[in-house]
């Protein structure tokens, strides 16, 4: 049944908006620069100079996770979105004015490491701007366009790259932030409290892991969604395998295209504010790998010049993304049951560790071939969301927000 009020309800929370607007202007110009980094990378060493890029986008975020995210959350929000805007566009700098494998490695290590940190704040700060029962529909909606986001920019960063120059893509990424930053600026953030007391003695390695380890929930959905982040690259990943026609930008946009629409019908459908909908649409998903997989088996024993062949990989592609939506209820699952005292660093360790488990899913398709890849994915995500879904039944999250103990299990 469609939840009432949908429309009226999300434009209650102006602020919450315009944060998200920041968000899909920055995600646009991140996914631009991106696509010109690994372009860049590419000319100047290759696959090593991506695949250096891509690591560098990745690691260093750890490191803040670690060690920086936790001393950021009783920091005021616009000040520390506004620097690490500022941090992006520096970033970028030395790759415009001298694009090679050196600056964009730096580029991307900065990126990378600021990117975590933002995704942490604005977890943050969404928490404290959105009522519980109304971020399951705010997260679809704006899942949907940051899904369209990803498809315009990886494809026009690559274009713009190509048809001009990096330094011109990479400039469109400097804009970005600048344009992201002036929207934060007209944001009324709630104000943040310094803390007053001596914190408590933290771990050397933060307080996220010691956090998400020690309440079941948290763990359960830490957990579940890791695993479902190993599939989330794969389509992009295995398109290149499953067609040499020039229907291979059409495989490759198919899992973010149908992730848009999904998040659309899911969000009004408000499967996102309910946990229980969203393990249940995992586990369609897991099954749907597996028996994707076997169609895909199916589908290699034609040509990879195949027109049969290349329009099967987009339907698969489309069905993946489309049912891999689940992950946006889990992000709305985390604002609603962490505490709040710790929200800015489980949201920046759960970026990174997303980010890092995506990196990985690849890895499948690569020693298991795609089929065997899919179905792999598929088999491991089934029995996580089956015990996930056992764990929210029993807890009954169907009652009011906040009336919940998460350290029940």
């Amino acid at each position: 049944m469609t939840e009432p009020g949908f429309g009226s309800r999300l434009r209650d929370h102006p602020d919450a908006f315009r944060l998200a607007v920041a968000n899909i202007i920055d995600g646009l110009g991140t996914y631009v620069g991106l696509a010109a980094l690994l372009v860049v990378g590419y000319h100047s060493t290759r696959l090593l100079g991506t695949a250096m890029v891509l690591a560098a986008h990745v690691l260093p975020g750890l490191l803040v996770t670690l060690f920086v995210a936790p001393r950021l959350q009783h920091r005021q929000r616009r000040t520390v979105l506004l620097v690490l805007n500022l941090v992006g566009v520096l970033a970028l700098l030395p790759a415009i004015a001298a694009p090679g494998a050196e600056t964009a490695i730096l580029a991307a290590a900065l990126l990378g490491a600021s990117g975590v940190a933002t995704r942490g704040v604005q977890m943050a700060a969404l928490a404290e701007a959105v009522p519980a029962e109304v971020r399951g529909r705010f997260y679809g909606m704006v899942g949907s366009f940051t899904q369209a986001v990803q498809v315009i920019g990886l494809a026009s960063g690559g274009a713009i790259a190509a048809a001009l120059s990096a330094r011109t893509a990479l400039a469109i990424d400097a804009l970005s932030f600048t344009v992201a930053g002036l929207v934060i600026a007209t944001i009324h953030f709630a104000r943040v409290s310094p803390v007053r007391t001596a914190p408590a003695p933290r771990s050397f390695f933060g307080s996220a892991p010691h956090v998400v380890w020690s309440i079941p929930l948290l763990r359960m959905l830490a957990f579940v969604t890791c695993i479902g982040a190993l599939v989330a690259s794969v389509p992009e990943a295995a398109s290149p395998a499953v067609t040499s026609t020039k229907l291979l930008p059409l495989v490759m946009a198919a899992s973010p295209a149908g992730g848009a629409v999904a998040a659309l019908i899911c969000t009004r459908l408000g499967v996102f504010g309910r946990v229980r909908d969203t393990l249940r649409l995992a586990l369609v998903s897991s099954v749907s790998l597996v028996v994707l997989g076997a169609g895909m088996y199916v589908a290699f024993q034609q040509p990879a010049d195949s027109v049969v062949r290349a329009l099967y990989g987009i339907a698969a592609n489309a069905l993946i993304g489309g049912l891999g939506v689940w992950f946006l209820g889990m992000i709305a699952a985390f604002t609603e049951y962490t505490p709040a005292s710790e929200m800015v660093a489980v949201g920046s360790f759960m970026s990174w560790s997303v980010g890092a488990a995506s990196g990985l899913g690849g890895f499948a398709v690569a020693l298991l071939g795609v089929a065997g890849g899919y179905a792999a994915l598929g088999l491991m995500l089934l029995p996580a969301a089956a015990w996930g879904l056992r764990m929210v039944l029993s807890l009954d999250l169907s009652s009011s927000p906040g009336t919940v103990d998460p350290h029940a299990a």
